[in-house]
């Protein structure tokens, strides 16, 4: 359970992206699910944006905060392990399961286009998707590129590297 928690409630990067962000991502879905979160409470549009981007809901005492981000206390969505690794067995959610219905690609795509509508800067992942695709299928990620930025930051001998990344574009 200490795992779990820290896992949920401990940002190890930045946020993808602001909370009220997420709460106006419907502006960006696809008719006619659009003009159905436009009728909706505050609070079925939420459960809507997680069950299109796979999100579950926390097992514990707070049900508006999504198992696969850490809300910070800025209300900043920083994604955590469960994003990948937090899916369903059955019906329970298990951890280490892989989360089948993540729809990363499409909750970036969204969020962005949230973002660019209210006027915030992009992020990380907003940027990274425009030159590779973050998964094609929802349950699927780009894990290869993944490892391969990770591994970029580390010797032969997995050594850290400290300094600042290289980004090459192909011509």
């Amino acid at each position: 359970m200490f795992l779990t928690r820290s896992l949920i409630e401990t940002a190890l990067i930045p946020p993808d992206f602001s909370e009220s962000t997420f709460d106006e991502v419907w502006h960006a879905w696809p008719e006619p699910l659009k003009s159905e979160a436009a009728t909706a409470s505050p609070a079925e549009r939420r459960a809507m944006g997680f069950d299109r981007c796979g999100l579950t809901t926390r097992t514990d005492d707070d049900s508006e905060k999504p198992r696969q981000y850490v809300v910070t206390l800025e209300r900043g969505w920083s994604m955590n392990c469960f994003a990948c690794h937090g899916g369903t067995v059955y019906g329970t959610l298990m951890a280490g399961a892989p989360n089948d219905r993540f729809a990363l690609q499409s909750l970036t795509e969204e969020t962005f286009q949230t973002k660019l509508r209210q006027g915030k800067p992009p992020g990380r992942m907003d940027l990274g998707a425009i030159a590779i695709p973050l998964g094609t299928t929802n349950g699927t990620t780009n894990t290869v590129v993944f490892g391969m930025g990770l591994m970029n930051l580390r010797t032969a001998h997995l050594n850290l590297v400290l300094t600042p990344p290289r980004i090459f574009f192909a011509s």
